[in-house]
């Protein structure tokens, strides 16, 4: 009886890694984004680290499951849980209005909180199974554990490969400047910054766009990043209902913004969204998409460049 307690609490046990690991790479783009707002500044390492997170929980749930090695296993991943639950416990004392830890990415939002009772769980299963789980005596062990690491390690950036691996470069603007026709006035301007003086950021998002929504997120960690208030312009398409809605799955900071008609939308935005264009003093400098974005472009060219330098900068490979 008690045997076959424990082969299906550790078959649960992989289950929920293999399901964690699963609900975080489809999209990776949220986990990412948490990584990057919670806990690493650097974009491509983010990206690197959020893949190792999932490909760990892979590999740990499928050798449960499978039932070879399961005491290291099984200790290497109590070590996982109390690791875990340490950074949820601090997520749950100084980021308390944190409303999803990413523990299943979006298919299964637990607070903080929440996550750490699961944990609890999960750590004192995983003990009992340390002293009462016995291992399969299967051929090719060692064979087999070189295969699932192999495979978990590397399939999920095979499938979703980092943002560094297939760089979007940023698309060169020339004697081109942006038609301030229909922006001419945007809400929530508390500084009265100006679209077309000095250097601005101006973002063309569509309210309903799953893409747009984590590029706003993502500009809003760059500049908290920073520390800084650069002046950021909004242009939405769409019903000014969805507004508020995009707020809050965006989690962004609330900048100026504006919502225009579809037709002269799209006459500068172009086809693909979100289109994010770096302007200096009205001229249009670069374009990118969400993929594109890059903390390092923030600090060149809201720092560092004059216009001519931001051309020769965004030219290098």
């Amino acid at each position: 009886m008690l045997k076959t307690i424990s082969h299906i609490l550790r078959t649960l046990i992989g289950l929920i890694f293999i399901y964690s690991a699963y609900a975080k790479l489809f999209p990776i783009e949220h986990f990412e984004l948490f990584i990057f707002e919670n806990g690493i500044s650097n974009w491509d390492f983010s990206t690197v680290f959020a893949r190792l997170v999932i490909s760990t929980e892979f590999f740990v749930g499928i050798i449960l499951i499978i039932n070879i090695y399961s005491k290291q296993i099984l200790r290497f991943n109590l070590l996982l849980l109390i690791i875990f639950t340490f950074i949820l416990i601090y997520f749950a004392i100084f980021v308390k209005d944190m409303g999803n830890c990413n523990c299943f990415g979006e298919y299964l939002k637990l607070s903080p909180i929440e996550s750490i009772i699961k944990n609890i769980f999960l750590i004192g299963t995983t003990i009992f199974l340390i002293y009462y789980n016995s291992s399969w005596n299967i051929k090719f062990q060692k064979l087999t554990l070189i295969i699932v690491f192999f495979a978990a390690f590397s399939v999920p950036s095979i499938l979703t490969p980092p943002d560094f691996v297939y760089p979007q470069k940023m698309q060169l603007i020339n004697n081109k400047t942006l038609d301030t026709s229909f922006l001419n006035h945007f809400e929530n301007n508390p500084e009265n910054f100006q679209i077309n003086s000095g250097k601005t950021l101006v973002c063309f998002y569509s309210l309903k766009c799953k893409f747009c929504k984590m590029a706003a997120k993502k500009i809003s960690i760059i500049d908290r990043n920073l520390e800084n208030q650069f002046p950021i312009f909004y242009v939405f398409y769409g019903k000014e209902e969805n507004l508020e809605l995009f707020w809050n799955e965006s989690e962004s900071k609330k900048y100026p913004y504006t919502i225009i008609p579809a037709i002269e939308f799209f006459k500068q935005s172009g086809k693909s969204l979100p289109s994010i264009f770096f302007v200096d003093n009205g001229k249009l400098i670069g374009k990118v998409g969400y993929r594109g974005l890059n903390q390092n472009d923030f600090e060149s060219f809201f720092y560092l460049l004059r216009n001519n330098q931001a051309k020769s900068f965004f030219q290098k490979p």
